[in-house]
């Protein structure tokens, strides 16, 4: 997804007064920009979850994402790390002042036939195996294809981000402005600047090829002649400004707005398949099975751009696929990094500019970060390049690093989808999550809820996706079993740190309890059905007076929102372990620290009873995933027996 802040935090080491005030200095020496306005320090655009309604949770709510200044991290730099940042410092050398762009290979584009065109979900997995590596594509669609623009030009309005474009090669953060526009003072402010612009740097503004505007935008990010300063209206929810799409139901402010609903071509459509409101719900979208709508990922985002607004260096929440549309306006310029070089993407960039990744290790969350494409295929980073018209679709695969920028006043509207080959990525995504705690990279949303409930209804799926989900589904039950054990064999060493009453530790020995800290389990959701599975009980060491009593323990909450590791923020939808005195939960891979900090608990370990959350018993996952694998069998014989490949 073509993005701005996206759905993470950003953060920043100068205070909100500091930033202003350098800002408006920078201004005053500037003799060329877009807008002069107060602005102010931005404020992140978060991941605004749907929260369903529910009593409030007996935990700590999850803490807001605020900006904060960031802690100091010092990077031990391997031999190998070092000569690759020197050799980095050497291409940024021979490719400064104008980037040599030629060699840069060109995304694939597509074009489906009308018959294709019917279903993106089969005609991504069609072309993926060879556009996924080049980690973007472009996608035309057919003649026919002719969607009416539904947003209204003066009836919604939208604060714009501030951008130094500079110093995007710096790192450097942008601001929140106090200005709103609506789309017509909008693109006046965008075509006036393109105009002025272009014309005092010797180009005709009816002649200036994509080419030439892209040269200009290199040796503005490269050399920084002078401060250049734009306006990008991003992240724009549709919820509040509706969407470039027809929509079933318009947001509340936006009723009045003349639309051609109830046409013919209104209501084609309104239920088109290639509809971003509606696509990530199409029957093989894994996100259909969150339950919920997601800003952002379900629920698409407009991105409104002039000259030179960028989209820096990143890929998607959870690794995720996205789908841009373009729905008018000038060209947007794409580039892309395939997903299987993202580690390699990232150590290069945190070799580039070794000093902000000292100081921010989540720097790439930020979105602040633009990196000659030049400079990459020089470090044998494969890149490719993309330039998107209007009327066309740009597709970013999973894990797939993107970034680019706006050639003039463009409207764009993007959503996430989940292909069922994503389902590994999302998993490995949260792992990758762990090192960026507190820097800005959170889960949106539960991946083990997802994959649980697509293989709950794996029948509705294509016959690859049902054998994609079940082994998922095994892949996650094997991680909650290894976490039991590990847990288990912790057991009596944990023990003897946390009894330091001699009786409670003579306990605890002759009880032979698997569990060191009276763990209670507790179901974590409200049901009428409160017995739980003994497979489950037996296996965690529980004696049979915890067994009869555990039903009537602990709390019911709701929603995996309530069960969020304090360790690496993972949504706990399977299992958790639950403080309930000081409010700490952390999931079964960070058991050991839960409550061991001393100036919280006032101990340096906490003695109070432990609850273990879980949502089903692990013997019932294995019955829901026998459940999807003998269905798949069955629908591969009959495939088998029609002949169908």
């Amino acid at each position: 997804m073509e993005t701005f802040f996206s759905k993470r935090k950003t953060r920043n080491s100068s205070s909100p007064d500091e930033l202003r005030n350098s800002q408006l200095t920078r201004r005053q020496g500037s003799s060329k920009k877009a807008v002069i306005s107060n602005d102010t320090p931005h404020v992140p655009a978060t991941k605004a979850r749907k929260r369903r309604n529910s009593e409030p949770p007996v935990v700590q709510p999850r803490p807001k994402r605020t900006i904060k200044a960031p802690e100091r991290h010092d990077i031990l730099l391997s031999q190998e790390e070092k000569m690759l940042f020197q050799a980095i410092r050497n291409s940024e050398k021979l490719t400064s002042s104008v980037t040599n762009l030629e060699n840069i290979a060109d995304a694939p584009t597509y074009y489906p036939t009308e018959e294709e065109f019917q279903n993106p979900f089969q005609y991504l997995q069609k072309i993926q195996p060879e556009a996924s590596r080049f980690g973007v594509c472009k996608i035309v669609p057919p003649a026919s294809w002719s969607p009416p623009m539904c947003l209204d030009n003066s009836g919604f309005t939208f604060t714009t981000r501030t951008q130094r474009i500079d110093e995007v090669g710096q790192g450097k953060p942008f601001f929140f402005g106090d200005t709103q526009y609506n789309l017509k003072q909008y693109k006046h402010v965008a075509d006036e600047f393109l105009q002025k612009w272009l014309t005092s740097h010797g180009m005709d503004p009816s002649t200036t090829t994509p080419e030439m505007i892209e040269k200009e935008y290199w040796r503005i990010v490269e050399t920084a002649p002078e401060p250049v300063e734009v306006l990008y209206g991003a992240d724009v929810d549709t919820a509040d400004s509706g969407s470039g799409f027809p929509q079933a139901t318009m947001p509340g402010a936006l009723k009045h707005r003349p639309v051609l609903k109830n046409s013919p071509k209104y209501e084609h459509y309104l239920r088109h398949p290639w509809n971003l409101n509606s696509v990530p719900y199409a029957k093989e979208s894994m996100l259909r099975f969150l339950g919920e709508e997601v800003s952002g990922v379900t629920r698409p985002w407009l991105y409104i751009g002039m000259l030179f607004s960028t989209f820096c260096w990143h890929n998607e929440d959870h690794h995720l696929y996205s789908i841009n549309y373009l729905h008018e306006g000038a060209p947007k310029t794409w580039y892309g990094v395939p997903g299987e070089y993202a580690t390699d993407f990232e150590r290069m960039m945190r070799s580039s500019v070794m000093e902000l990744f000292n100081e921010r290790k989540g720097l790439l969350s930020e979105l602040v970060t633009m990196l000659s494409p030049a400079v990459l295929k020089a470090n044998k980073i494969p890149v490719c390049r993309m330039v998107q018209k209007a009327g066309e679709f740009a597709i970013t695969f999973a894990q797939a690093y993107h970034g680019g920028f706006n050639q003039g006043f463009n409207i764009a509207e993007a959503v996430n989808i989940a292909p069922a080959d994503w389902l590994p990525f999302g998993r490995a995504a949260l792992d990758s999550y762990v090192s960026f705690k507190g820097q800005g990279r959170f889960p949106v949303f539960a991946h083990e809820k997802l994959v649980y409930h697509a293989c709950e209804r794996v029948y509705q799926l294509s016959l690859e996706s049902q054998k994609l989900v079940y082994e998922e589904l095994e892949t996650i039950r094997q991680i909650e079993l290894q976490m039991y054990e590990d847990l288990k064999k912790q057991s009596m060493e944990v023990a003897a740190n946390y009894a330091v009453d001699p009786a409670l530790a003579l306990f605890l020995a002759q009880e032979r309890h698997a569990i060191p800290w009276e763990i209670v389990p507790v179901k974590m959701m409200t049901t009428n059905d409160v017995t739980l599975n003994m497979d489950m009980t037996t296996s965690l060491g529980l004696t049979s007076r915890q067994r009869t009593g555990m039903a009537n323990q602990g709390r019911m909450l709701k929603s995996e929102d309530d069960y969020q590791c304090s360790c690496c923020m993972r949504l706990c939808f399977f299992s958790a372990l639950v403080c309930p005195e000081h409010n700490a939960i952390v999931c079964l891979a960070h058991a050991t620290m839960l409550c061991n900090d001393k100036s919280k608990t006032g101990n340096v370990k906490c003695m109070c009873r432990k609850q273990l959350a879980f949502r089903f018993p692990l013997v019932h996952l294995g019955k829901v995933i026998d459940t999807a694998k003998a269905t798949y069998e069955k629908e591969k014989m009959n495939h088998s027996s029609r002949g169908v490949q």
